[in-house]
């Protein structure tokens, strides 16, 4: 009769979710405060962004994310929260910002590592160059073009605005027509690069 009365207790979670971590096995020992099971209502993805980016962030824009185990699958959802509270990683303060996913949940796992961007502007037809063809001088952002005149490369200053993880805008300083030339890593190569939109 007892043995009947402990598999007639119901176990009910009190929210709807997803089981996303098991405690304990059937058969086991369990006591009034022994953790069954963890479940989640929702899942979210958690990044942390620079104290640097962290005033262009707000709550609704859109993000953008790719799970390590599926990297060529882009993913997309909403900025849910950012937290008030700074943190330090890698010696960089940053800030916790919270994703919801839209979607297309069934690939996510608690703990999954991603990639995230948060779209933070848009602009249409901007001119930008890659990150890298940018260099900074006394403060100033410069860039390597060839003068018609005399065909050697020479820095000339540029505006930026708007960048992402590998671009950034030229607001003021260059024509799309301009070559911008930059080194590529490798050792006495350099790469022509034209402006475009």
């Amino acid at each position: 009769m007892v043995e009947e009365a402990y598999n007639l207790t119901p176990v009910v979670a009190p929210i709807t979710g997803m089981v996303v971590k098991r405690a304990v096995e059937p058969g086991q020992s369990v006591s009034p405060s022994k953790e069954l099971a963890v479940v989640s209502d929702r899942l979210i993805v958690k990044t942390f962004v620079d104290e640097t980016d962290i005033g262009a962030v707000r709550e609704g824009q859109r993000a953008e994310f790719y799970l390590d185990a599926f990297a060529k699958e882009k993913r997309e959802g909403r900025v849910l929260a950012i937290s008030h509270e700074s943190t330090q990683k890698d010696g960089v303060v940053v800030y916790e910002v919270k994703v919801l996913p839209s979607g297309g949940l069934s690939a996510l796992r608690s703990g999954m590592t991603a990639d995230v961007l948060i779209v933070t502007g848009n602009k249409k037809n901007a001119l930008t160059l890659p990150k890298k063809a940018v260099k900074y001088r006394d403060g100033e952002a410069t860039v390597s073009v060839k003068t018609s005149a005399t065909a050697k490369l020479t820095d000339k200053n540029i505006k930026v605005g708007a960048s992402d993880e590998a671009r950034i805008e030229v607001t003021e300083g260059l024509a799309e027509t301009d070559t911008v030339y930059y080194s590529t890593g490798v050792a006495k190569e350099r790469s022509g690069f034209n402006v475009g939109f």
